[in-house]
């Protein structure tokens, strides 16, 4: 399949991904931090890149993000929140994290 470049580009532009996490103790949660995992499918072969922790170094690194002020979690108390990367002139992104703590606990 031919996709457009273009197309391809814009939607790399600004980036949004929601996410809730429901921890399995209580604890203080200073921040979030992830990876991508990317593939560059060409004519002949496709190369995997990921920047997880657990796979081997590249160039690129894991985002840490911490907040000024940590939240208290509950156990099975949902964590709610978002990321949103949007791209800069440095060819890179600036990264706005979101989150709060939701009042119920999962039982």
């Amino acid at each position: 399949a031919v996709v457009s470049t273009q197309r391809v580009e814009d939607s790399l532009r600004d980036i949004h991904i929601d996410f809730t996490f429901y921890p399995h103790a209580a604890a203080q949660v200073h921040g979030i931090a992830f990876w991508f995992d990317v593939a560059f499918e060409g004519s002949q072969k496709t190369v995997f890149l990921s920047t997880s922790p657990s796979e081997p170094l590249t160039h690129w690194y894991q985002v840490r993000c911490l907040m000024g002020t940590p939240l208290f979690a509950r156990p099975g108390q949902p964590i709610i929140g978002s990321v949103t990367l949007t791209s800069n002139k440095r060819q890179s992104y600036d990264v706005k994290l979101k989150m709060h703590l939701a009042a119920a606990v999962r039982q």
